[in-house]
C-alpha cells in the first residue's frame, strides 16, 4: 500500500469521525441511582455513553437537604470526586458520599457535571450537567421518639460552627447518650441504624476531640443535661445571675470601668457586652484550666488557641434554644482578622445557627466601624483584675451555687464538673448582659489584635 493511498484512508477515516462527533453534543449519563436512603455511606451509580472521539471529565457533588427541621438550612457538599471517560467509551460509574443522621424529611442530591478535554467552539451553548433527587423520610420510633422530639442545643452556642458535625442530630444524640452513660451498640440498637455506622460516627468525633480522657475512650468531653434537669437547675441558674447582677451592679463593673480605662480602652469599647462578658468569664474560669479533661481559656496570646479553646463543645442541653444563654459569645477569624463579638440564640428563625450567620453578616458589611483593641490590652485587664482579687467574691458565690445545682443532676461524673460550671457561667453572665445591651444600632463586636 502506497503512501498516498495510506494518507487517503486516513483522511477519510478522520472524516467520519469527525462527522460522527459533529451530531453529539456530549455524553449520555443513564440509570441514575442510589443503593439505600438511609443514614450511612451510600453509593450512587450511573451509567456514561461517550459519543466522542474525545475523553470526558466527569465531576460528582452531592448534597443533603433536611427541610423544615430544626437543624436544616445547612447545605452540605460530602464529596468531590473527578473521573474520566475515554473516547467513545461506555462506562459504568460508582460513587460513594454519607447520607448525614438527622430526623425528618431528607432530600439527597447528586450533581454531575462533564466537560470535554478538547471542547468544541459550539460547547459553550450544550448542557453540560445533570442532576438526580431522592427523598425519604427518617421517623424516630418508640423509646429514640421521645429522645428526638426534645432539641439538643450545643454550647457554648458558637461551637457549632467550629465542629461541622454537629450539623446534623445522630452525632448530638451520640454525645449526649454516651455523657449519659450509654454504649455504642445500645446507641446503634435505640436508633435501628445500619451496622458500622455508630463506629463510624465515633470515629470521627474522636478525630475532632471529643474524647480527651487517655482512661476512657468512650468519656466524652461533654456534659449532657436532661430537660427535667434543666428545669430544676433553673432556679439555680437564675440565683446565679442575680448573684452576678448584684456584684457587678455594686462593685464588678466600677472596678472593671477603672482597669479597662488603665489599660487603654476607649469609653465606646469599654461598654460593649462581648468585651466585658470575655474578660468576666476569663476570670471566673481561670481554676477550671486542666488539660486531662480539655478545659482551656483564653490567654490573649494565641489567636488559634483562643477561639479553639472557647469554640469547644462542652455541653449539650435539651430543649433546645430555651435553657441556652440568652446571649452568647464568639470567637472567630475571618481573612486573618480575629473577631470577638456576641448573638441572641432565637428560636423563631428556621434553623439553630441562623442568628449566628445572622451576625457574620453584620460584621462583614457593618454599618459602623468596628473598634479595634489589642490582645496585650485584654492580656493586662485579666492580670491587673486578677491581682487586684475583682472576681474573688463573686467566684465564692457562684461556686457555692455551682456545688448546690451539681446534685439536681443524675449522670455526672467529676470529669465534666468544669463543663457544668461553664453552663451557669455562661447562662449567668449572658442573661444579665442580654438584658443590658449597648444601644440597638450599635454592633457589638470588636477586632483583636495578636
Amino acid at each position: 500500500m502506497n503512501r498516498k493511498l495510506v494518507s487517503l484512508m486516513l483522511l477519510i477515516i478522520s472524516a467520519v469521525v469527525l462527522a460522527g462527533d459533529a451530531g453529539a453534543v456530549g455524553p449520555k449519563l443513564e440509570n441514575i441511582q442510589i443503593d439505600l436512603i438511609q443514614w450511612g455511606i451510600r453509593t450512587v451509580t450511573f451509567k456514561v455513553d461517550n459519543p466522542r472521539s474525545d475523553s470526558a471529565q466527569i465531576d460528582v457533588k452531592f448534597m443533603t437537604l433536611y427541610p423544615d427541621h430544626y437543624l436544616s438550612g445547612l447545605n452540605m457538599y460530602k464529596k468531590d470526586t473527578t473521573m474520566f471517560v475515554g473516547p467513545l467509551g461506555v462506562q459504568d460509574m460508582a460513587v460513594t458520599f454519607e447520607i448525614p443522621g438527622s430526623f425528618g424529611r431528607v432530600i439527597p442530591r447528586v450533581f454531575i457535571y462533564w466537560h470535554y478535554l478538547h471542547p468544541y467552539a459550539d460547547d459553550s451553548t450544550a448542557s453540560d450537567s445533570t442532576t438526580q433527587t431522592f427523598s425519604s423520610v427518617f421517623i424516630a420510633k418508640d423509646e429514640a421518639r421521645v429522645l428526638v422530639d426534645r432539641k439538643h442545643s450545643v454550647g457554648p452556642g458558637y461551637c457549632k460552627i467550629d465542629h461541622p458535625l454537629l450539623d446534623f442530630e445522630f452525632p448530638r444524640l451520640m454525645l449526649f447518650l454516651l455523657s449519659r452513660g450509654s454504649s455504642l451498640k445500645a446507641i446503634e440498637n435505640l436508633f435501628i441504624v445500619e451496622e458500622g455506622y455508630t463506629g463510624y460516627i465515633y470515629n470521627q468525633l474522636r478525630q475532632d476531640g471529643f474524647f480527651p480522657l487517655a482512661s476512657d475512650s468512650l468519656a466524652p468531653g461533654i456534659l449532657a443535661l436532661a430537660e427535667p434537669e434543666l428545669y430544676t437547675i433553673r432556679a439555680k441558674t437564675k440565683l446565679a445571675t442575680e448573684t452576678f447582677a448584684a456584684w457587678y451592679d455594686r462593685e464588678g463593673k466600677a472596678g472593671l470601668d477603672k482597669i479597662m480605662k488603665k489599660a487603654g480602652l476607649d469609653d465606646f469599647t469599654q461598654e460593649l457586652p462581648g468585651v466585658r462578658m470575655k474578660i468576666l468569664l476569663t476570670l471566673l474560669e481561670t481554676n477550671l484550666v486542666d488539660s486531662t479533661v480539655a478545659f482551656d481559656i483564653s490567654h490573649f496570646r494565641e489567636p488559634d488557641q483562643d477561639q479553639k479553646s472557647q469554640s469547644r463543645a462542652r455541653w449539650i442541653v435539651q430543649g433546645g434554644d430555651f435553657f441556652m444563654p440568652r446571649l452568647c459569645l464568639a470567637e472567630f477569624q475571618d481573612k486573618g482578622v480575629f473577631y470577638l463579638s456576641t448573638f441572641s440564640p432565637d428560636p423563631k428563625l428556621p434553623y439553630d445557627v441562623a442568628p449566628i450567620w445572622d451576625m457574620r453578616k453584620a460584621v462583614e458589611k457593618p454599618a459602623v466601624t468596628i473598634p479595634e483593641i489589642k490582645a496585650t490590652q485584654l492580656r493586662k485587664i485579666v492580670e491587673k483584675a486578677q491581682k487586684d482579687e475583682l472576681v474573688d467574691s463573686l467566684g465564692l458565690a457562684l461556686r457555692s451555687i455551682i456545688s448546690e445545682a451539681r446534685t439536681d443532676v443524675a449522670a455526672m461524673k467529676p470529669y465534666q464538673a468544669s463543663y457544668f460550671a461553664d453552663y451557669i457561667y455562661q447562662v449567668a453572665l449572658g442573661d444579665y448582659f442580654a438584658v443590658h445591651k449597648v444601644p440597638a444600632d450599635w454592633l457589638d463586636c470588636v477586632i483583636v489584635r495578636y
